[in-house]
């Protein structure tokens, strides 16, 4: 069976006994180490703002997560959304060119690793207009087009490590920055360093649960109902042992008492707002040693595109761009593909079944000046794999 977006990288790293002898890996000078991506965005975000003297309007597209919204009201800017391009998930030039003159950022969401299709474009009409843009490289890595690597063009970008990305330590994110004067740098190097450090505790809690749910998510083991981070940290926080949720994890199948869990827990433990940390040491190395793994073989999804082929839905295949996909992604607007592969694989929308305006949050911050039916659309029927 294959089972959805998991760490793919891990594999000569065990244990947290493992961890503490990888060495050191030095932090280059551009790059910002957090305890979640949404912390990245909401600290970029807030000195941005800083430094401009300004509240800053936004733009991102309507189909996304809900924490980028979160993190971005929560920096006191406005948001503008736009629709996105089907075929690749993220927003179009037209669309930006709408509102140009009403925007100062824009976030560019690169979606499960396919880099958006009109990438230099936009960029360069960003970089005409003065809009400074941060790409969202969560999903992504390595992945290109046209010989342009996604995440190098924009004046930043980052990335976060939570367990669906393609590298993870449960929770982290990182702010890297390409286009910034030296004296900026510097203000924003000591905005970081007035930070807290994550304290060891939450490290190694956070480590623990990363380790159990790479091993009883592999084939070998596999429980559907296995993840659940809150549960987890839950148990991690009180020292009790993991094997209690691994044996019983078929409770966790009846919706009523799964609910009624995650509401407990999250009534305990839930803050109201993003926390804005440094990650330690310990997350960084395992970050770069997941790096440093990283190979990624495009063979192994060959056989959905035959399948695909086979049933005739679309798919992306283009020879300008290489994906490195994350989930393998593909509108299913029949259901067929969902059929076909259920008994090989688990599959899904994992992403984002409602748009950012249908959220609960922030819409006092929200501006919608086109429809967004791609997104709507995208929302429903998209399958992730």
């Amino acid at each position: 069976m294959i089972i959805h977006a998991r760490p793919k990288y891990l594999e000569n790293i065990k244990s947290i006994k493992s961890i503490k002898s990888i060495k050191n890996y030095k932090v280059k000078e551009n790059e910002f180490y957090f305890n979640s991506g949404r912390a990245c965005i909401k600290f970029y975000l807030k000195y941005l703002s800083k430094k401009k003297k300004k509240k800053l309007f936004v733009a991102m597209q309507a189909f996304n997560c809900s924490v980028v919204l979160d993190a971005t009201v929560e920096a006191d800017c406005e948001v503008y959304l736009l629709d996105i391009k089907l075929n690749d998930f993220s927003i179009s030039l037209k669309s930006l060119k709408k509102i140009a003159d009403k925007i100062d950022v824009l976030l560019l969401t690169h979606y499960q690793g396919i880099p958006n299709f009109e990438y230099s474009e936009i960029i360069e009409y960003c970089n005409k207009h003065k809009i400074l843009v941060i790409e969202d490289m969560s999903h992504t890595y390595n992945s290109s087009i046209n010989g342009i690597k996604a995440g190098t063009l924009g004046d930043s970008s980052i990335s976060s490590y939570a367990f669906d990305k393609p590298f993870s330590v449960i929770n982290g994110g990182k702010l890297t920055i390409n286009s910034i004067s030296k004296q900026n740098l510097k203000d924003l190097k000591n905005e970081y360093s007035d930070l807290k450090i994550e304290s060891e505790k939450k490290t190694n809690a956070d480590i623990k649960v990363l380790f159990f749910l790479y091993k009883y998510t592999g084939s070998k083991f596999y429980k559907k109902y296995i993840y659940n981070f809150n549960l987890l940290h839950f148990f991690a926080r009180l020292k009790l042992p993991f094997n209690i949720i691994y044996y019983f994890s078929f409770l966790l199948s009846f919706k009523p008492l799964n609910k009624i869990i995650n509401i407990l827990i999250y009534c305990f433990t839930h803050r109201k707002n993003i926390e804005l940390k440094q990650i330690s040491q310990m997350k960084i190395n395992l970050i770069k040693e997941q790096e440093i793994n990283y190979k990624y073989d495009p063979t192994k999804i060959n056989f959905i595109t035959k399948i695909c082929e086979q049933i005739k839905i679309p798919y992306i295949k283009n020879k300008n761009i290489d994906i490195h996909w994350n989930r393998y992604s593909v509108l299913d607007e029949t259901g067929i593909l969902r059929d076909v592969l259920k008994k090989k694989m688990e599959i899904g929308n994992y992403n984002w079944p409602e748009i950012l305006n249908n959220q609960n949050g922030g819409k006092k911050m929200i501006h919608i000046t086109t429809q967004l039916n791609n997104s709507i659309f995208a929302s429903k029927k998209i399958l992730n794999i």
